[in-house]
């Protein structure tokens, strides 16, 4: 009889609060977790960056060159020295590591797997095939939230390799009783030149707009009607499930650039868990999630972006029904339960073939 799984270890960063949503999911399962942060650093590893940085200045050092690398406070030193740390405290009978198992040295990930299995989750961009590659030959298990690259490397041979897409945090991202939406419009994420571009735009339709991100309020300084927009340079939680049930629109425009994509950000699902109409950008994996025309709304350039915005803020029994027809079906098919069974079934099999 296979032992139940019931100790987790997550490596990732605490932002994005993945690996707190994947917490919440394990917990209700009766799955206990380590959430070990993959930005972990030594207050040290500031003053060894800013003497490397001297060095390069000076061409004393070459720029790819580290003077501290070896050193124990040095930021992939120390980082997975806590992680090491956390999971012999643990003693996990599963560690997922989500994108970083193609920075974490040899030594330490050979500790790892003498402790338990290690399986990956790719939630990067498609484009970095070599990097997600190695991680899918590298770890027990390897899940990919792109069809693209499980395809490739299915083809190629590796058969611990499986689909997995965002998922959706239903405790943190949900519809609100009372919805006052006060901003026509609303936009998380860092400022990008083409970001910049759209919002502008954006702001001829309509200037109730709200901006969540880093950097906007510098692009905007000299410019403050513009700044006015911006209403935090991060959010997360509570706040930023606020701002999405307050806005009648929320913009997805991703940095990816013009190329066929898959894969998709978690706006895609957290947003009409919120109850509120995503405007977003195109994916080759969008539709198998959301609908566009009918739980989503779908541009194909700005000027689309834009004629569809001004199509919602004036259509609003239409936008307020895609709306909550959207947050139904997301709740219903893709909340992190399903990352959760998906792991431990991945995790049974495998052990079960060890143990065979």
């Amino acid at each position: 009889m296979t032992k139940p799984l019931k100790r987790v270890l997550l490596y990732y960063v605490r932002r994005p609060p993945i690996m707190a949503h994947l917490a919440n999911a394990f917990a209700r399962r009766g799955i206990e977790t380590c959430l070990a942060d993959a930005h972990a650093n030594h207050p040290m590893d500031k003053v060894f960056h800013v003497i490397n940085k001297q060095l390069h200045n000076f061409r004393i050092l070459p720029k790819t060159r580290s003077l501290f690398c070896d050193h124990p406070y040095a930021q992939r030193n120390y980082r997975e020295k806590c992680l090491l740390e956390s999971a012999r405290a643990f003693q996990p009978d599963l560690v997922i590591a989500l994108r970083g198992l193609f920075g974490i040295q040899e030594q330490t990930f050979a500790a790892l797997r003498a402790m338990a299995p290690v399986f990956s989750w790719w939630i990067e961009g498609d484009d970095r095939v070599a990097q997600a590659e190695f991680e899918a030959r590298r770890a027990d298990y390897f899940f990919c939230m792109h069809r693209s690259l499980c395809a490739g490397f299915q083809g190629a041979g590796l058969s611990r390799v499986d689909y997995l897409p965002h998922g959706v945090d239903t405790d943190v991202f949900h519809t609100a009783g009372d919805i006052d939406r006060r901003y026509d419009l609303s936009f998380v994420g860092k400022w990008s030149a083409a970001r910049q571009k759209i919002l502008e735009a954006a702001y001829e339709v309509t200037p109730n707009i709200a901006v969540a991100g880093g950097l906007w309020e510098k692009r905007w300084r000299f410019q403050p009607k513009l700044r006015k927009m911006v209403v935090a340079a991060q959010l997360y939680g509570e706040a930023l499930t606020r701002l999405y049930q307050q806005s009648r629109v929320v913009l997805n425009y991703t940095n990816w650039g013009d190329r066929q994509r898959s894969g998709f950000t978690m706006r895609v699902l957290e947003v009409p868990a919120c109850g509120t109409l995503l405007l977003t950008d195109p994916s080759s994996d969008l539709a198998e999630f959301v609908t566009p025309g009918k739980h989503v709304a779908v541009f194909k350039d700005d000027a689309q972006c834009l004629h569809l915005l001004q199509h919602y803020l004036v259509n609003d029994a239409e936008r307020e029904r895609m709306s909550s027809e959207a947050a139904a079906h997301v709740a219903q098919r893709f909340s992190y339960d399903h990352h959760v069974a998906r792991f431990r079934t991945a995790w049974e099999q495998l052990t079960c073939r060890e143990r065979a």
